[in-house]
């Protein structure tokens, strides 16, 4: 772990994805966490690296922020009480990729 190497983080790794990229798979995620010992969030982006999706740590999809109209969205409230649509991950954020392209 880098913590142990003297590069100790405090602070969770955003990881950007972008268009035409799948998100951050679950070994990533394990890989990130052995490494830096810190929770993992994704953030999604468009081509313009505008921010169009944000990970919760509920870690159950990626809230809505900009620009998502016609995009595949759960509407349920997520578990960590925020109202705002969610694009799911895996392969429904591949199906947002498809539609950014």
């Amino acid at each position: 772990m880098l913590a142990r190497d003297g590069w100790p983080m405090e602070q969770a790794v955003i990881v950007f994805t972008y268009a035409g990229a799948p998100g951050i798979s679950s070994p990533d995620r394990e890989t990130f966490w052995r490494a830096f010992g810190v929770p993992v969030f994704e953030q999604y982006l468009s081509p313009a690296n505008k921010l169009l999706a944000t990970e919760c740590d509920a870690h159950e999809g990626l809230h809505v922020v900009s620009d998502c109209e016609g995009f595949p969205l759960e509407y349920d409230i997520c578990p960590c009480g925020n109202p705002a649509p969610r694009v799911t991950r895996g392969s429904r954020i591949e199906e947002l990729a498809g539609l950014l392209a």
